[in-house]
């Protein structure tokens, strides 16, 4: 199988300029046109990147786990007010 390359689109004698010497070739237009094959097979090799994506803000507790602490000092409460006015446990 052969594969045609791909040929610069400048026709002048010149040699093509560095892409930061602000040389002869025109700006927005692709410096390589593309080139496809008559025949055969044509691939291409599709490499997987990272995306990255914005942070998610998670709370440190859960709300489950706040309701639990928020009833277990309600509890601790109740019982440290039902031991101050138990009888006996003056002294």
């Amino acid at each position: 199988q052969t594969k045609e390359a791909a040929v610069p689109t400048e026709t002048s004698g010149k040699a093509p300029a560095s892409p930061g010497g602000g040389g002869a070739m025109p700006e927005g237009k692709a410096a390589f046109r593309e080139v496809l094959p008559k025949q055969g097979q044509l691939s291409t090799e599709d490499v997987p990147a990272m995306v990255l994506c914005k942070p998610k803000v998670l709370p440190l507790k859960s709300v489950a786990l706040e309701k639990l602490e928020e009833l277990q000092r309600a509890a601790a409460e109740a019982a440290g007010r039902a031991s101050e006015g138990a009888p006996g446990s003056q002294r």
